[in-house]
């Protein structure tokens, strides 16, 4: 039963954090106390409502985008997400990775700080300038976007 509710809340017709949210609700809701879906969809919201927007939607995304992409494509967005992750100290990696490994809780729960989520997932998955992108050729023909680490 976990399964059939897993795939029914994290199906591909889930085009948003929000629609995913929703059918986690509504299988918590439908199920009878005690069962273990009512259980496994409550932990699944408390751990999204622990997580950061911004990841999220970005790992949504890249699971909708893999699903019906070549392989190649699929690891230049997966590329990209991590250059993106790992732009600067206040990305929402790097806030969430202090919260949670440094400070331990200690100073509160993470303060996520993106605003537009959608227009930072657009940003995030875009081309990179020809020599930043994900070399796949084996052909050393730019960085691999190793400069930008």
């Amino acid at each position: 039963p976990v399964r059939a509710a897993m795939d029914a809340c994290f199906g591909r017709d889930k085009g948003s954090v929000a629609a995913v949210r929703a059918a986690l609700e509504e299988a918590e809701a439908a199920a009878p106390g005690g069962s273990p879906v009512r259980a496994w969809a409550a932990a699944a919201l408390a751990g999204l409502a622990r997580g950061s927007p911004y990841s999220l939607a970005l790992t949504l995304a890249l699971l909708a985008d893999g699903a019906r992409t070549p392989l190649g494509a699929a690891l230049r967005l997966e590329w990209r997400a991590v250059l993106a992750a790992l732009a600067g100290p206040g990305t929402d990696f790097c806030v969430g990775v202090t919260a949670r490994l440094v400070d331990k809780g200690a100073r509160g729960e993470p303060v996520w700080g993106r605003g537009d989520v959608s227009a930072a997932v657009a940003a995030a998955l875009a081309p990179l300038e020809p020599g930043e992108e994900l070399d796949l050729t084996g052909r050393g023909g730019g960085d691999g976007g190793r400069a930008r680490l």
